[in-house]
């Protein structure tokens, strides 16, 4: 009998503890699911990430970035700004990043920056550099990439020096001749009515002025120079050469200068140069009868040529003769990762209708021929442009820019004192 309650109350023990742990399963599981659904996760306590708009990202990834460096002034280089800024609203996958560079570090830093490999992909360079630069391997040539009637339309003065074995590597922008100016007060005072041929007739234009004005306080200065620019002393003594007074032929000068040179150096012995680099100051002496001569951009004279007219007179005006043009280009780094993309901004930025523009803001000659069908174009002289045509019979070859600089630097050693004039000759290259 004991044997059997005990297995009873044994099964009843089994009973009791399955109750309990089914009782204890409800607890844990069913509990919750009958209060309704619970949020497990811990609110994140910082700001919301950022949603990032794919299609945005994936836009800025394939707009091309185009590097330009170009040496304007702050007026050029603002309205160049502008144009950028209109191409690329055109073009939103092409953005130009536009860099100012110093005048006169311009040529040494594009220089070296091409020797590193970091050319930008954009250069605006003068007329005289791009034959060096070609030749050194920096630039990418543009014969094929733009199109036939875009060179069919720019003056062969202008393409002449972007030409190097047989292919162009350039995209003229404007032009700005350089050209002597003359006072026409003291001009009249001295009784003469024409300008001066040869140096012969300069001393005695300069001996008659004297003779009048013996009598002020100081007397007028002949000619000014800016002694970091050789160019203003070879187009000054071009004027006196005629047709053959081409001032790019710099090999010619001490055969046919000789004189030239003895009688300026005799003048700065004298006291009767000025060296200026400020041509609004040349101006003004100018038209003030304190100066006599002066070589001065054309651009100056465009802006306010009414009021000059009649106290100024600009030589250079024979139509055979070669002006000193002045001309800037757009070039192609030979290592731009975007030629397509930089041959579309130089396209948008030379327009002819853009360089009709720029003329009238800054007085730039356009290089275009079918800009100057527009009436008005050019002050000065009808035919001046047609001059941006004639070709120079001296070719800026890949050594020329080095012979420049190298002359140059004895022109500034001769306008400090530092030479005579036979050394300056002497040492002409």
């Amino acid at each position: 009998m004991r044997e059997g309650r005990r297995g009873s109350l044994l099964s009843r023990k089994r009973y009791y503890i399955m109750l309990l742990s089914l009782l204890m399963l409800f607890i844990v599981v069913g509990f919750p699911m009958t209060a309704g659904p619970v949020n497990r996760i811990a609110k994140w306590p910082g700001s919301e990430p950022e949603k990032v708009d794919q299609n945005d990202e994936s836009e800025k990834n394939d707009t091309k970035i185009i590097d330009v460096n170009v040496s304007l002034n702050e007026s050029e280089f603002a309205a160049l700004q502008r144009l950028s800024i209109d191409f690329t609203m055109k073009h939103p996958e092409i953005k130009a990043e536009l860099v100012n560079l110093p005048a006169a570090r311009t040529y040494e830093h594009l220089k070296q920056s091409a020797l590193l490999g970091e050319a930008p992909d954009i250069m605006l360079l003068n007329n005289s550099w791009v034959t060096e630069f070609a030749a050194s391997g920096f630039l990418k040539n543009v014969d094929s990439m733009f199109a036939g009637e875009t060179f069919s339309d720019v003056p062969a003065g202008l393409l002449q020096p972007l030409k190097w074995n047989g292919y162009l590597w350039g995209v003229p922008k404007d032009a700005d001749p350089l050209v002597t100016v003359w006072s026409a007060m003291l001009i009249k005072e001295a009784g003469g009515s024409s300008l001066p041929r040869n140096w012969g007739e300069f001393e005695s234009l300069v001996q008659a002025i004297g003779a009048i004005d013996s009598r002020r306080a100081a007397l007028p200065q002949w000619a000014a120079f800016n002694p970091d620019s050789l160019e203003q002393l070879l187009i000054w003594a071009s004027s006196f050469q005629g047709p053959d007074g081409d001032p790019v032929n710099m090999t010619s000068f001490p055969k046919k200068q000789r004189e030239l040179v003895h009688g300026l150096d005799a003048m700065r012995s004298k006291g009767m140069l000025m060296e200026s680099t400020d041509s609004t100051r040349l101006l003004d002496s100018l038209l003030k009868g304190n100066l006599l001569s002066a070589v001065l951009p054309l651009s100056q004279l465009y802006s306010n040529w009414p009021a000059y007219a009649g106290k100024l007179i600009v030589q250079n005006q024979n139509p055979d003769q070669p002006l000193w043009l002045n001309g800037r280009s757009f070039a192609l780094s030979a290592k731009t990762k975007w030629p397509d993309e930089a041959k579309a901004w130089v396209e948008y930025v030379t327009d002819p209708q853009k360089q009709q523009i720029a003329f009238k803001g800054f007085g730039k000659l356009p290089a275009r021929k079918s800009v100057y069908g527009v009436n008005g174009l050019d002050p000065i002289s009808p035919t001046l442009h047609k001059r941006l045509g004639l070709l120079s019979k001296v070719r800026m070859d890949a050594a020329w820019q080095q012979q420049y600089s190298q002359n140059g630097q004895l022109w500034s050693r001769w306008l400090n004192g530092e030479v005579n004039a036979d050394e300056l000759l002497g040492e002409w290259q």
